[in-house]
């Protein structure tokens, strides 16, 4: 786990510890996934019940807005993982 700004006295304790460990930059791009992915998590919660109710148009936009956040997540955050 490499936290952001806000723990910079663990970050000096940890360094203590380990001096090669770095500090995560990616706080702008980490709060942006997090934001798709509470967006994509209320797109999964509607969507049964856009199907089940039988709504077939909101129900193509909430497909529609998911598979781009997808397409994004997949862009931003799955390929950057590390091992």
């Amino acid at each position: 786990v490499r936290p952001w700004g806000f723990w910079k006295p663990i970050q000096d304790m940890v360094v203590k510890d380990d001096p090669t460990f770095q500090a995560n930059k990616n706080f702008k791009l980490d709060m942006f996934n997090v934001a798709l992915g509470i967006v994509a998590q209320l797109c999964l919660t509607i969507f049964p019940m856009y199907l089940i109710t039988g709504m077939f148009s909101p129900l193509w936009i909430t497909v529609g807005i998911l598979t781009v956040i997808i397409f994004i997540l997949k862009r931003t955050w799955w390929n950057r993982l590390e091992d």
